[in-house]
């Protein structure tokens, strides 16, 4: 079976009458791994569509988030996830494609016969469960899972350790009454305001365990609590992206892109020197 994925085309390119079609499981410009959801600017959306050549159609995949949005003359369409739902309905999500016309569909299926099958996979039974429930949920988490039993389970389901952390904040978010897959247009600024003032409050006790003040010789640095700041500060930058639609991958690519700029004077002044 792995050979036979692996030497499969990333990208397949095909026509049905006069529809011109592109497909991959994430995006043309990274067919495999690059991740852009529904609610991402369109201007990122026009960038993929002018990659895969302004197709009539664009089907992706990879987020398990089934949508369909038109970006100028191509209708690109996400049909969602058979068996590892993440958007909220356990059914099984699939599109159909008909005399030019794509219609989201959702049809019921065995859940319980395909939980029964993890148990011959020979993982732990709480991995099994976690997986169980995002069958039975449409995606959720349980909520009586331990953080460490839901860091194995989710890591050893998705083995990306940002991916990873995105997901246990969006469910802590959700634990304290905040969903930010359904904040609106009014209410995602006032989010985003809410995290900016605390991370700076949490940067502020961040710098106390700082030796800073040079008029106390006696302090000391604290990297204990240092290291528990800068945790906290993960949670909320993270929460930041997610109030903002920003994914992981996203986030990774913003970051790649900033590390060239910071590196482009770094480099000139280093060949200067020469």
């Amino acid at each position: 079976m792995k050979q036979f994925l692996a030497g499969l085309d990333p990208v397949q390119r095909f026509q049905l009458g006069e529809a011109v079609f592109m497909a991959c499981h994430a995006l043309p410009s990274e067919p495999l791994y690059h991740y852009l959801s529904a609610a991402s600017p369109m201007t990122l959306w026009e960038s993929e569509v002018r990659v895969a050549g302004y197709p009539d159609f664009l089907l992706l995949g990879h987020t398990h988030q089934p949508f369909q949005t038109r970006v100028r003359r191509t209708l690109v369409v996400n049909p969602g996830s058979v068996g590892q739902p993440k958007h909220g309905d356990a059914q099984a999500a699939y599109a159909l494609w008909q005399d030019g016309k794509v219609t989201l569909r959702r049809v019921a299926y065995d859940v319980e016969q395909t939980i029964g099958a993890y148990n011959g996979l020979g993982v732990e039974p709480h991995t099994i469960e976690v997986l169980a429930e995002i069958l039975r949920t449409g995606g959720h988490m349980p909520l009586d899972q331990t953080a460490e039993e839901l860091w194995q389970a989710f890591y050893q389901a998705y083995p990306d350790k940002l991916e990873t952390m995105f997901y246990l904040q969006k469910l802590l978010n959700r634990r304290v009454g905040l969903d930010t897959d359904k904040l609106t247009d009014a209410t995602r600024p006032q989010w985003a305001l809410n995290y900016c003032r605390a991370l700076i409050q949490e940067t502020a006790e961040l710098t106390n365990c700082l030796p800073w003040k040079w008029w106390t010789c006696y302090q000391k640095f604290d990297k204990q609590h240092a290291c528990a700041h800068i945790a906290e500060l993960l949670h909320l930058v993270i929460s930041i992206a997610q109030v903002l639609g920003v994914t992981p991958d996203e986030l990774f690519d913003l970051f790649t892109k900033k590390h060239r700029l910071h590196l482009s004077p770094q480099e000139a002044a280093q060949n200067g020197q020469r």
